[in-house]
């Protein structure tokens, strides 16, 4: 790509300028109205290529990737963990600063009616279903589907009635404590961990899952199936064609295309170009803490106020996504 296109291009990106190709016209979106009669001059100067850049980029995106063949008879077999998986196993060891720490999701439901054996069957065909819900992480880094779980998977049971409800708050925040910044060991199965506490009011479920093995989509899927299974027992699922030993291996095959070395190509030469992270200043040197701990904050916006957001970002060309992250960007700033 010519240097001074690449220029312009990071230019208008900087400044909230984002370009669309509609039937050989050039598009701009964004803060348009607000760029200087230079760069104007020069994205008219550049529209050919710029135009020719974005044809090529779409050919480039329409070449048909290669499909994924599932091979059953190999799904048992060990495999390679993805760059991110690694990254969680490795970070979730104490060699590291700030690691001794597993990247996992943990939530909590209440139910009022719900039986617990009824549950408790629903999850046992979700693991025989799902084999990552079945996975272990080997000693020497490769992660493999277990052919069958070792055993059935029992909800543990904490029966609070007639307790008053200071005592059971207390209770349920050392499950909390406990379950939210729970450690797996990676070898073991199950990288998961369910709890149901009962009170005089309702049950109360605690779910942990490590995120080695499942994302957070996958969760969100998983509970839908949860649901589907718990309310009708013999609902038929769609069957599942792939492994996710499949999709492993068969991204590792995409590193070798043409398609992912040019990808490769225009990232490396990137790098130099990408901001660092932020300085934040520091309570205490990062190797001094023996275990992080995490602590969630939120904060609400009032659904009017939200709509007039999402209004003028949509006028500006800019997701919603982009304007969260903008706004974290500026409360960052102020450190």
């Amino acid at each position: 790509m010519n240097t001074s296109v690449t220029q312009l291009l990071e230019e208008l990106a900087a400044q909230g300028v984002r370009l669309s190709v509609d039937e050989g016209h050039l598009i701009l979106h964004g803060a348009k109205d607000l760029l200087a009669d230079g760069l104007r001059a020069r994205l008219a100067a550049h529209k050919s290529e710029i135009i020719a850049l974005f044809r090529e980029h779409d050919a480039r995106r329409a070449a048909p990737l290669q499909e994924i063949e599932p091979r059953p008879e190999e799904w048992y077999q060990p495999f390679p963990l993805t760059d991110l998986q690694q990254a969680y196993w490795v970070g979730q060891s104490d060699a590291l600063e700030l690691g001794n720490v597993c990247c996992h999701y943990y939530v909590e439901f209440d139910g009022r009616e719900l039986d617990l054996a009824r549950l408790e069957a629903a999850w046992n065909h979700l693991v025989r279903r799902h084999d990552m819900l079945r996975a272990v992480i080997l000693s020497d880094g490769r992660q493999q589907i277990l052919e069958e779980a070792p055993a059935v998977y029992r909800i543990k049971m904490l029966d609070l009635r007639g307790r008053d409800e200071r005592a059971t708050g207390e209770r349920l925040e050392e499950v909390r404590r406990e379950l939210s910044h729970q450690v797996f060991e990676p070898s073991a199965w199950p990288q998961f961990e369910i709890r149901a506490t009962r009170t005089d009011e309702q049950t109360r479920f605690h779910l942990s899952i490590n995120i080695l093995v499942v994302d957070v989509y996958g969760i969100f899927q998983v509970f839908k199936e949860w649901q589907q299974l718990y309310e009708n027992p013999e609902a038929q699922l769609e069957p599942l064609r792939l492994s996710f030993r499949d999709y492993v291996l068969a991204e590792a095959g995409f590193r070798e295309s043409e398609l992912f070395k040019r990808s490769e190509e225009y990232w490396r030469g990137r790098i130099s170009t990408l901001p660092p992270r932020p300085d934040l200043p520091l309570a205490v040197i990062p190797r001094a803490v023996e275990r992080p701990w995490f602590v969630r904050r939120t904060g609400r916006i009032e659904p009017e106020a939200w709509q007039r957001l999402k209004q003028r970002s949509q006028q500006a060309g800019v997701s919603h996504t982009a304007l969260l992250s903008a706004a974290f960007a500026e409360v960052l700033a102020a450190w």
